[in-house]
């Protein structure tokens, strides 16, 4: 069964991509997230399916922190022109909230 279909039989309102991208913030955060608080976060309101998806949510949290880099860039696939545009909001908005 693929991820999707797993995601889906526990009844999280989320795509692969979604929680790719939610991995992805709770690894390279200002206080990083351990594996089991983002699993935490994931499920605060579905219980259900937790112990089905977490075999396979590790392997990808693992993958993700393995290639962070690549995945990071490939959050956006786009135009160039919109990767370089949001690298830059990216960094300004970082700066705008801490203000």
């Amino acid at each position: 069964m693929s991820l999707q279909e797993l995601i889906k039989s526990a009844e999280l309102d989320i795509t692969e991509g979604q929680i790719k991208a939610f991995f992805l913030g709770a690894q390279i955060g200002d206080k990083p997230l351990s594996f089991d608080k983002t699993m935490a976060e994931l499920f605060a309101d579905v219980q259900e399916g937790r112990k089905a998806l977490e075999t396979e949510l590790k392997k990808l949290w693992d993958q993700l922190a393995k290639n962070q880099d690549k995945e990071l860039a490939n959050l956006f696939q786009g135009p160039k022109e919109l990767k370089e545009y949001l690298t830059l909001a990216l960094q300004k908005l970082d700066f705008f909230l801490t203000g």
